[in-house]
């Protein structure tokens, strides 16, 4: 599954960048996320795999730790291919 941003219009806001990496038997199309609608059919998706069928399942976040902060130009120079949602 690929990256995404959600933007926020405060410069300052706490911005997460999330990843979920998935490994499951069988064949399962998700959706390209272009937007939120995307996103939430994409985790329905996810979730409807059954876990006699997950293999493995990862959630990655940046910035993990709890002071830790980026702008969005900090987490656009990190992650150039994250898309706004």
């Amino acid at each position: 599954m690929g990256s995404v941003l959600v933007s926020f219009s405060n410069p300052f806001a706490y911005i997460p960048q999330i990843t979920i990496l998935a490994a499951a038997e069988g064949e399962h199309k998700l959706p390209t996320i272009n937007g939120g609608k995307d996103l939430k059919e994409a985790l329905q998706k996810l979730g409807s795999i059954p876990s006699s069928k997950l293999l493995a399942v990862e959630v990655l976040w940046t910035p993990q730790n709890e002071n830790d902060t980026l702008s969005e130009r900090e987490l656009l120079e990190d992650y150039p291919l994250l898309r706004p949602l």
